[in-house]
């Protein structure tokens, strides 16, 4: 079966929020890399999106801990405070760079 418009990321995403089995989350996802530098700024991880994943597969090797380090990470980085400097090898795209003013227009 299949639906129109719905790639693997979304089923993938979608399984696991239905579900709520985050072994099932597309641990190539930006967002998990975003936050698990967020959550661990001086962590070291491939910048590569299938290393990130065979990486983050290795740390956790059951389904039961993936989803745990899965979850926790998306938690827990999506509110993990920052300092303003980033020391990891993964750091999503911006707009303004952290030493350049933001002007209100």
């Amino acid at each position: 079966m299949s639906i129109g418009q719905v790639g693997p990321w979304t089923a993938a995403s979608a399984a696991a929020d239905y579900t709520g089995d985050f072994a099932l989350y597309p641990h190539h996802d930006a967002a998990l890399r975003h936050c698990a530098l967020r959550a661990a700024p001086d962590l070291t991880t491939p910048r590569d999106k299938k290393a990130f994943a065979r990486q983050w597969s290795a740390w956790a090797t059951t389904p039961p801990h993936r989803h745990t380090l899965t979850l926790a990470t998306l938690a827990f980085g999506d509110h993990a405070p920052t300092s303003g400097t980033r020391t990891g090898t993964i750091a999503p795209p911006s707009r303004h760079s952290p030493t350049s003013p933001v002007s209100a227009s």
